[in-house]
């Protein structure tokens, strides 16, 4: 039956997000205070404007069996909430009103996830430890499965590839609901049935966080469920949460009021954080991004009553608000990134108001892709905040100013524009992104080799969430990732009995292939880590060290360290730095004794050296003056060589020009390659010239010698007609008398 309820009957409660938020972060960047990203703080707006403002009054009123679940659909902006008798609603936000929609199997700690893509919605029970899965639109039951296993806690969706990701206190199950069936099953180490178990996914890159025992956080791969690595978090670790802005996932204490960040890309940088006041254990955990890198942590005082809904900036890991709700049990709670409005579910009497945000001075700003496939992941940032859907859509709030924003690549499309700037100035705005192929995409391979495996053993290297393992059997073996340019982040993990180093970090390609070197080491062997750090290089300069061991061994890096795996010794190194720069030590011994050892390279840049070169002159008569001109200097000389001296590099060379000589070459170009260099001129005199004379010499011009001979000629023909008619002349007569 369906059937629609009033506000009045729902035990819900929607809060806001009713404090000033600060920005979040560019993604992988280094960490601020040890996790995440780095942060640019935005200045809180005055008190009086973030207090919460009272929307909808849901006092006294109670759902048929208690809330239970809760989960947010960003395409219809819908909530969905499941209960504990399994009652599942639909919530109108701006309403408040409730539309019901099916029942599933019931049980305590309900927990539901929507594939607004598939229009299916999925719920897990802890009591039945069932996964049922439903149409959204048909409100019809499409499959109910039975999970192995003890407890189930947790529900977490992959909508692209069509995976649900279900979690109990002892195993993960990855349910691929194209195929109806359970495809990937991953045994928790160190749990015990009954322990809380709670799940989250980073759908950027393909990792999936889970909880489960008494103090420990796992990250998975998503292709296949490995464990990349295993961290110790709070006591109790239920509820979990990602925060895209700051790439932590955010575990919180159910059995107290402590909170831990784990960097994805740095786990063993665990941050734990107190809740202010009294004991409260945390209920549920969400993450608003866009802006407001916030986390809103649904807690209760240890059954003493009065629920609280208390705001961290996970920028700062400031508590910079708790807002008081009214008695009851919180359960869970989701958040609208567009309207900043969040709904708090409670399981026993549902007694929780609707809050609005009051924000003073922000604008919303909406970020609308198009021409990815659908389901895609991608990511945007405005300013310094770093957000990213598997939606078309991607919001934001600001002040009033200018609103920078930078789209990168996603896998071979490229998006337009890729950067801009937006006047923010009260009105919402609307940005699209359209995105289109690579014309021609070029890949290159990102390599990982692996030394200090002693036998065959089995490896992985996760690079932004395509997993690749490696079955080897002698040191060396590598693995290599095709990629585009881009920077991509990594997590190694290994066999039992061996750390590795570095376990995770970040590998950028521009143009060119590049290797990251791992490093195992046994952690019950006497073989330890022989790192060499680098300082005083520019970022991406290629520096080498060969390790006198046997057989010898050589390692580059573009990064600040690379490291061996030795045993006890002494080892003669020597450093090989990138073109431009010398290395001080050059070469040295380091002794290995008990424990690893780092040997601290200094490099400095090399003053550019100048190299001789010089043009041999033949073919013009002694002291000819003759010139050239190279890289734009000219010189003279009056002997047969002239000399520059320049740094290296290349550079363009002119003869000067002699009347009556042809120079052989008359122009060109030299290069310059750390070493002195010699070009021979030939002169070659004209045809027309007369032999034997001297350009630029001091003796009479060849045109001078020209005038000469046509006076000469000029004045014998002269004399020639003078005497001639001189001869012809009549004898003069006498006078007659």
């Amino acid at each position: 039956m369906v059937c629609t309820l009033t506000s009045g009957s729902v035990a819900l409660a929607l809060l806001l997000v009713a404090t000033a938020f600060s920005l979040g972060a560019s993604f992988g960047l280094p960490g601020l205070s040890g996790h995440g990203p780095g942060y640019a703080a935005q200045a809180m707006p005055p008190a009086s404007s973030v207090l919460p403002t009272l929307r909808y009054s849901l006092e006294n009123t109670t759902l048929p069996y208690g809330g239970g679940g809760v989960t947010f659909d960003p395409l219809t902006h819908l909530f969905y909430v499941v209960d504990r008798n399994g009652s599942v609603v639909a919530v109108n936000e701006s309403t408040g009103a409730a539309t019901y929609l099916l029942d599933v199997p019931s049980g305590e700690y309900a927990h539901i996830a929507v594939d607004p893509f598939h229009s299916l919605g999925f719920v897990v029970t802890g009591i039945s430890d069932s996964l049922t899965v439903f149409n959204l639109t048909t409100r019809t039951i499409l499959a109910n499965l039975t999970l192995t296993g003890d407890f189930t806690r947790g529900v977490a969706l992959d909508p692209q590839k069509e995976l649900a990701f279900v979690t109990n206190g002892t195993q993960v199950d990855a349910y691929n609901y194209s195929l109806w069936k359970v495809v990937a099953t991953q045994v928790l180490p160190n749990s015990s049935p009954m322990s809380a178990a709670s799940i989250a996914i980073d759908l950027l890159h393909r990792v999936v966080g889970v909880t489960f025992g008494l103090h420990y956080l796992a990250l998975m791969s998503e292709q296949n469920l490995n464990i990349v690595a295993l961290e110790t978090v709070v006591y109790s670790p239920y509820p979990l949460a990602y925060d895209p802005a700051s790439n932590d996932f955010i575990a919180g204490d159910s059995n107290g009021n402590n909170l831990s960040l784990v960097p994805e890309n740095s786990p063993q940088s665990v941050v734990n954080l107190t809740l202010p006041g009294p004991a409260w254990d945390l209920e549920g955990i969400t993450v608003v991004i866009g802006g407001f890198d916030e986390a809103l942590i649904w807690v209760y005082p240890n059954f003493s009553g009065g629920a609280s809904l208390t705001v961290l900036n996970v920028a700062t890991e400031q508590f910079v608000q708790q807002i008081n709700a009214t008695s009851g049990w919180p359960a869970s709670i989701a958040v609208d990134p567009q309207t900043l409005v969040a709904l708090a579910v409670d399981p026993l009497s549902g007694l929780d108001s609707l809050f609005v945000p009051s924000l003073a001075g922000y604008t919303p700003l909406t970020f609308a892709e198009r021409g990815l496939p659908s389901m895609t992941p991608w990511s945007l940032t405005v300013g310094t905040a770093l957000s990213s859907s598997d939606t078309p859509f991607i919001y934001y709030w600001e002040t009033n100013g200018t609103a920078s924003f930078s789209v990168p690549p996603v896998l071979v499309f490229l998006p337009t524009p890729a950067s801009g700037t937006l006047t923010v100035a009260g009105t919402p705005l609307w940005q699209w992104i359209d995105f289109a192929l690579y014309s021609t995409p070029t890949s290159y391979t990102v390599a990982f080799d692996e030394a200090g495996l002693t036998s065959p053993a089995i490896w992985n290297v996760n690079l932004t969430g395509t997993n690749y393992s490696s079955s080897q059997g002698t040191s060396g073996a590598s693995l290599g990732f095709s990629v585009v340019n881009g920077t991509f982040s990594f997590i190694v993990g290994g066999p039992s009995g061996y750390t590795v180093s570095p376990s995770t970090g970040t590998v950028a390609v521009q143009g060119a292939g590049t290797t990251v070197h791992l490093t195992f080491t046994p952690t019950s062997s006497g073989s330890y880590l022989l790192t060499f750090t680098a300082s005083g290089l520019a970022s991406g300069s290629a520096w080498a060290v060969t390790l006198q061991t046997t057989p010898v061994q050589t390692r580059s890096t573009q990064n600040s360290s690379l490291s061996f795996s030795v045993t006890d010794g002494s080892y003669s190194f020597t450093v090989t730095p990138p073109t431009g720069y010398s290395a001080t030590p050059l070469t040295g011994s380091v002794t290995v004794s008990g424990s690893a050892t780092t040997v601290t390279l200094a490099f400095a840049a090399v003053a550019p050296t100048d190299f001789e070169v010089t043009f041999m002159e033949s073919g013009l008569p002694a002291q000819s003056n003759w010139s050239m001109s190279f890289g734009g200097v000219t010189a003279h000389s009056t002997g047969t060589q002239i000399t520059f001296s320049v740094p290296n590099g290349s550079y363009v060379f002119q003869v000067g020009g002699i009347h009556g000589y042809t120079a052989h070459p008359s122009n060109g170009t030299m290069r310059v390659e750390g070493s002195a260099l010699v070009q021979d001129v030939q002169f070659v005199a004209d045809s027309a010239s007369p032999a034997g004379a001297a350009p630029n010499s001091g003796s009479l011009t060849t045109d001078l010698w020209y005038v000469m001979l046509g006076a000469g000629v000029v004045a014998v023909v002269g004399l020639v007609l003078f005497w001639t008619r001189a001869r012809a002349r009549p004898p003069v007569s006498s006078p007659t008398v």
